[in-house]
């Protein structure tokens, strides 16, 4: 699940097929969380232990929710 805030118990924003693809777009200072742009064009949040990155994510700006 993607979600709306870098937080376990924010609210779903989309759920994100296995093997599904979306573009990575910052990440939470402590690394923990990738941003992702949603099928909506939307942010959305996911842990980065859930997912499978092609970028190192330290590459990634630090964004805040």
């Amino acid at each position: 699940k993607a979600r709306i805030a870098p937080q376990l118990d924010a609210e779903a924003a989309e759920i994100i097929s296995r093997g599904t693809s979306a573009p990575a777009t910052g990440r939470t200072t402590d690394g923990a969380w990738i941003q992702i742009t949603l099928t909506s064009g939307d942010p959305g949040w996911v842990l980065v232990g859930a997912v499978q990155l092609n970028v190192d994510p330290e590459t990634l700006p630090v964004v805040e929710p």
